[in-house]
C-alpha cells in the first residue's frame, strides 16, 4: 500500500542500519517475542511490539513519508551526534509513543504505547504531560526508556506530522 517492505531482523540492530533502512523504506522486524510475564512493558522490541505497534502503520501514506523523511536526514546526519540526538527524540516521541488527535478524541499511534497494556491506559489517562506537536521542542525533550513516560506529544493529524519534516531544515542550520 505504501511501499515499504519488512525485513526481519534477529533483535537490536546498530542505530545506523536501523535508519539506514527506514531510509530504504525497509521495516525492521525483530522475530523472538517477549514472555507473557513481560507483556506490561519491555524495553526493547520484539515481535509483539513490532506487529501490533508498527506494522498497522505502514498502511498509513503522509506517517511512512515522515518515518522515509526521518530515516533519510538520520543518514544524511549519521556523524553528529547533536543531529542524531534530535532526531532519535523526534523518533521516540512520533513513531514510539505518539498520539493523535481524531475529532475531540485523543488516540494512540507510538507502537512503543500500542505494544504496551500499562502504557495505554498511562497514556490515556490524565497521570502524564501531554503537549500539542511541535518539532523543536520534541527534540530537545529528554526521554527514559525504562519506566512509563512521563510526556506525550499530540499531532493533530498525520498530515501535519509529515509536513512537520519541511521544517527541520531549519534545525540543521541552527546545529551549524
Amino acid at each position: 500500500m505504501t511501499g515499504w517492505q519488512i525485513v526481519p531482523v534477529g533483535g537490536l540492530i546498530e542505530v545506523k542500519e536501523f535508519f539506514r533502512l527506514i531510509a530504504n523504506k525497509r521495516f525492521p522486524m525483530t522475530t523472538w517475542i517477549r514472555s507473557k510475564e513481560k507483556l506490561d512493558y519491555i524495553q526493547e522490541p520484539d515481535l509483539f511490539h513490532d506487529v501490533f505497534g508498527h506494522a498497522p502503520m505502514l498502511t498509513n501514506k503522509p506517517f511512512c513519508g515522515f518515518m522515509e523523511a526521518v530515516g533519510k536526514l538520520a543518514v544524511k546526519h549519521e556523524d553528529s551526534k547533536t543531529i542524531s540526538g534530535m532526531l532519535d527524540r523526534l523518533w521516540w516521541f512520533t513513531v514510539e509513543f505518539g498520539l493523535v488527535k481524531e475529532g475531540n478524541e485523543v488516540k494512540i499511534f507510538g507502537g512503543g504505547i500500542l505494544s504496551s497494556k500499562n502504557e495505554v491506559a498511562h497514556s490515556l489517562s490524565n497521570k502524564p504531560q501531554r503537549k500539542d506537536f511541535n518539532p523543536n521542542v520534541v527534540m530537545g525533550t529528554p526521554f527514559r526508556i525504562d519506566r512509563l513516560q512521563d510526556v506525550f506529544f499530540v499531532v493533530d493529524s498525520f498530515e501535519e506530522l509529515f509536513s512537520s519534516i519541511e521544517n527541520l531544515g531549519v534545525m540543521e542550520a541552527k546545529v551549524k
